[in-house]
């Protein structure tokens, strides 16, 4: 795989954090810096599926509803992939939308396991003061819970 699909594949994740269970048909078009986005609806891949199905076991532990594959973020993703595929540090957006970031090379991660590696800062966060213990993190676990 090439450090270009990489960085991509990468961007759709962090995106899917944050993807919303609104209609995949709506139709919108990002203004971001100057730059006017139009998305292009495409098809979840297999492994987006894995994500999905991953964010949505540990939203379902807590009782938030599902996500669901959102089109209208496919050209905010293509977009930052476009402005990070020379360098591909792990950089955030700091755009509409928020992401968790995940680096994983070779064949030694999963979908399953990047979604993970965030839902385990939820033995630090405790939900009736919705705080995280002291110098732990706790901000990629609630991401993946958010409501939207």
């Amino acid at each position: 795989m090439s450090p270009i699909t990489i960085c991509f594949s990468l961007l759709l994740l962090l995106l899917l954090s944050i993807v919303t269970t609104s209609d995949a048909s709506t139709t919108r078009t990002y203004s971001y810096r100057y730059n006017h986005i139009p998305y292009h609806p495409t098809q979840p891949t297999n492994d987006i599926y894995l994500y999905l199905k991953a964010h949505n076991a540990a939203r379902a532990v807590v009782g938030v509803g599902p996500l669901s594959w959102d089109n209208c973020l496919v050209g905010y993703a293509q977009w930052w992939a476009n402005q990070r595929r020379y360098g591909c540090a792990l950089r955030h957006s700091h755009g509409p939308n928020g992401e968790n970031i995940f680096w994983g090379s070779g064949n030694s991660w999963s979908p399953t396991f990047a979604v993970q590696s965030w839902i385990v800062e939820g033995k630090w966060y405790n939900y009736y003061t919705n705080s995280c213990a002291y110098g732990k993190e706790c901000g990629h676990y609630t991401h993946c819970l958010e409501e939207f």
